[in-house]
């Protein structure tokens, strides 16, 4: 069975962290070697979802890469 293609874009988050704050797009140039094969990833694509629970709450920052959740950082404290 083919591998499943990469999901570009976050799944599963929106529903369950509801709309954030505010979103973010961006390619990441891709670290790795290029495959020996001749194909070449231009980029990694990168969507960061910013969140603001409320007061006393800390900004949440959550970063998916190529759809997958990858870090989850905590900004300032909300007043």
């Amino acid at each position: 069975m083919p591998p499943s293609p990469p999901r570009h874009r976050p799944a599963g988050a929106g529903p369950k962290c509801g709309e954030p704050a505010l979103k973010d797009s961006f390619c990441r140039p891709d670290p790795s070697p290029p495959p020996t094969n001749g194909t070449v990833r231009p980029c990694i694509n990168i969507d960061t979802w910013s969140y603001r629970p409320g007061s006393g709450q800390f900004i949440t920052i959550l970063e998916f890469q190529e759809g997958t959740l990858r870090s989850i950082q905590y900004g300032d404290r909300i007043p």
